[in-house]
């Protein structure tokens, strides 16, 4: 049997009555590793509940009141979550593992106008870049109060919306969580199981539930810093807090007509059951060791990585991976945080090998076509600047490979800053350098290539020079999307690897 109706995300093609009926749920446990929310069994849960999540700063008596924390500009409130899991009962319908690098990633192929006026609203993000105020020629973040002062000069440092502070507090004072900046997070962002069906609560048996694990909470991690390059204004390592008591359920549930509902509940009751294909993430973690140390003028060192997925006898959709420098924060986490995906100077090189088979004849070593194959996964392009995507504009081509054209000034006179963070090369270019692959193979109903016994292998080869911090190591998150099958009989649910 097809899918109903009603349990699809798009417009359905008959007009029918529909009823919503809006929960605000508090969790069962919430404290600063977990949070667990329970939901009632009734209707249809909607794609567009949301978790309300925000977070304090305990301000230790020694620390700089004028040092502010938000969340990283690309990620925002999404950057709490760690991991959030649905289960029915004791079964995992489907995990999304390093939820804020996931999402930081899959945000960037919405509109740029979607990012600034909708989501830096709801999740507190300050990701699209405009054109400077000062006609350098450079991008500067967008929404951050530039304008001009009284005398008509343009403004060098901006400042975030105030809706995005992390307030600040300590413990003579009290935690202020009624005051502080708070998100909301879509399921549809949270399991990419809810962008294409919708759960039917009324027929389940056994508890809904969600489970979020919280993030560490550490600079870089769930928040950024003003000022981080002033050594007199200093800030508490260990001051992040979940806003427990703001961390709220935003259930919507959705009722249809009688003739409707019945029909539904009478296919749950069926031999064969109400059967749901979707998608879930699986993520395989890997690194990259520190390379050798280099002399000045040296040339990059050639590194081959091939690592294996885990994805045997799976039905495969697309993989996607990020390639981050690990170490010490630097000017690469002072807006972006972790959430970044690091070029290289002198392009890398990718392949996959898949049932024994390459999928390309050569490797893949232009970065134009790296970002023609991740929008084939989404089917839109990736939303960002060549300047955010890649260094193949700001390196000389032979040599070394170092930066010699930055995108942004480098005479002081001419730089800005943002909360006193710099805006520059370091701390913007070239740091959303996702890459992916499509492996539909029936693009009309949107069926995955079927895995033999054999992992897939990423085959890169990288090159490391003296731009590239050579003598850092790297972390590799990559994400391949899956078919799991949904099965609810008799109130049961089941589901496939």
């Amino acid at each position: 049997m097809s899918l109903p109706d009603i349990l699809k995300v798009k417009p359905m093609a008959t007009v029918d009555t529909m009823t919503i009926h809006t929960s605000i749920l508090e969790p069962i446990i919430c404290n600063q590793n977990v949070c667990r929310f329970t939901l009632e069994r009734r209707g249809i849960l909607d794609i567009n509940s949301a978790i309300q999540v925000g977070a304090v700063f305990e301000k230790p008596a020694n620390a700089s009141g004028e040092v502010k924390h938000y969340p990283p500009i690309r990620t925002g409130g999404h950057a709490y979550i760690k991991t959030a899991t649905l289960r029915v009962g004791a079964t995992a319908i489907c995990t999304t593992d390093e939820y804020g690098h996931y999402e930081t990633m899959m945000r960037q192929f919405k509109s740029v106008e979607e990012r600034v006026r909708k989501d830096g609203v709801l999740t507190g993000c300050v990701d699209g870049l405009e054109p400077s105020n000062d006609e350098t020629g450079a991008l500067q973040p967008m929404n951050c109060a530039w304008g001009r002062d009284p005398s008509g000069v343009p403004k060098k440092d901006g400042r975030f919306p105030l809706s995005n502070t992390i307030e600040n507090t300590d413990s003579t004072i009290g935690s202020p969580e009624e005051v502080t900046a708070v998100f909301a997070i879509k399921l549809s962002s949270l399991f990419p199981m809810m962008r294409s069906v919708q759960l039917p609560l009324y027929l389940i048996q056994e508890p809904v539930s969600i489970e979020i694990q919280w993030q560490e909470g550490v600079q870089g991690k769930t928040f950024i810093r003003s000022s981080p390059n002033d050594a007199a204004k200093i800030s508490s390592v260990d001051g992040f807090k979940i806003a427990t008591t703001q961390v709220k359920f935003l259930a919507d549930y959705l009722t249809y007509s009688d003739d409707r509902m019945s029909e539904m509940g009478a296919q749950v009751m069926s031999e064969s059951g109400l059967q749901m294909p979707y998608n879930d993430i699986i993520l395989t973690s890997t690194s990259t060791a520190a390379g050798p140390a280099l002399g000045a003028g040296a040339v990059p060192v050639r590194t081959d990585v091939n690592r294996e997925i885990g994805l045997s006898s799976r039905v495969v959709k697309s993989i996607m991976w990020a390639d981050r420098v690990l170490g010490p924060a630097d000017k690469r986490e002072q807006l972006l945080g972790e959430y970044r995906s690091d070029a290289y100077c002198q392009a890398d090189e990718f392949n996959l090998r898949i049932n024994d088979r390459l999928m390309f004849n050569r490797p893949v070593v232009n970065e134009a076509q790296k970002n023609n194959y991740l929008a084939q996964v989404e089917g839109v392009e990736l939303q960002v600047s060549s300047c955010e995507f890649s260094l193949d504009q700001n390196v000389v081509k032979s040599g070394t490979r170092q930066i010699t054209l930055p995108s942004w000034p480098v005479i002081a006179a001419q730089q800005q800053t943002v909360e006193s963070i710099p805006i520059e090369q370091e701390t913007l270019g070239g740091h959303s350098h996702w890459c992916g692959v499509d492996l539909v193979t029936n693009p009309l109903v949107g069926t995955g290539s079927l895995i033999g016994q054999k992992p897939v292998t990423l085959q890169r080869t990288i090159y490391r020079g003296l731009g590239d911090e050579d003598q850092k190591a790297r972390e590799t998150l990559i994400w391949s999307k899956v078919e799991r099958q949904f099965v609810l009989k008799s109130g049961v649910v089941s589901v496939t690897e």
